[in-house]
């Protein structure tokens, strides 16, 4: 018989689905992450992608040359990411690793099917300047579809530090890390924590901390003379109003 799952719990994987990934579940530092990498991590590799090497049959069933009626499974392609696509903006593409028949009478052969990238300038208005780039035909077509270049490219993370309003820093600064990539980034900021800071450090902090409840106690204290002095001075003069008259 199945487990019930507690209603919190079944609440928490519907509203928060990042959170039931393994790796965010074992320990560890990743277990550590923000909440924002780990929804960026779950929407990267978890929510369906657009397809890019092969057209997705509509529906959900399809019918067979020969009479059978079978579920539609629009299977993506796998592909190879070389690190050159780190150059550049490849719109998703990649290179293909199939086999190739040229002949009838041949026996097929492997074949690699690479995009075709070209050198391209577009410009950013969030940056406001020209950049050369390496980019395909897909890239130039999706940056039309966006109507921009910075609409189809904000995930980068200096359109997103520059944008302030798009994302706060602290959030671009873990966007389109992987999963070791995160990790190590949150081990090292432990161990920052983590690291004894030196005393004399600490009492130069606390000393400036001293002298700035000084200067704020005495701004105060001399703000509260003076409305006092003023508030006196008010009185005597409802009091006797003849007495500004007579000091004039």
């Amino acid at each position: 018989m199945a487990k019930r799952i507690p209603i919190q719990l079944a609440r928490e994987m519907v509203q928060r689905p990042w959170n039931a990934l393994r790796p965010f579940q074992q320990e560890g530092p990743l277990a550590r992450v923000p909440e924002h990498y780990k929804k960026f991590f779950w929407e990267w590799k978890q929510c369906p992608k657009a397809p890019v090497h092969y057209i997705p049959t509509p529906g959900k069933f399809e019918k067979l040359p020969n009479g059978d009626i079978v579920p539609v499974q629009n299977l993506p392609l796998p592909l190879l990411y070389p690190k050159e696509m780190h150059e550049g903006i490849w719109g998703g593409e990649g290179i293909i690793k199939g086999f190739q028949k040229r002949k009838p009478t041949t026996r097929r052969v492997p074949h690699y099917w690479v995009p075709f990238v070209k050198s391209s300038v577009v410009y950013s208005e969030i940056l406001d300047r020209h950049m050369t780039i390496n980019v395909t035909d897909r890239t130039l077509r999706l940056i039309d579809q966006h109507y921009g270049f910075d609409n189809y490219i904000l995930e980068r993370k200096e359109l997103l530090k520059a944008q302030k309003h798009i994302l706060p820093e602290e959030e671009a600064e873990w966007y389109g890390l992987n999963l070791k990539e995160a990790s190590t980034k949150q081990k090292r900021i432990e161990e920052a924590a983590n690291r004894p800071q030196p005393l004399k450090h600490i009492f130069r902090a606390e000393f400036v901390e001293y002298l700035k409840a000084s200067e704020e106690a005495k701004a105060v204290a001399a703000a509260a003379a003076e409305e006092e002095s003023s508030s006196a001075s008010s009185w005597l003069t409802k009091v006797n109003p003849f007495a500004k008259k007579k000091d004039e």
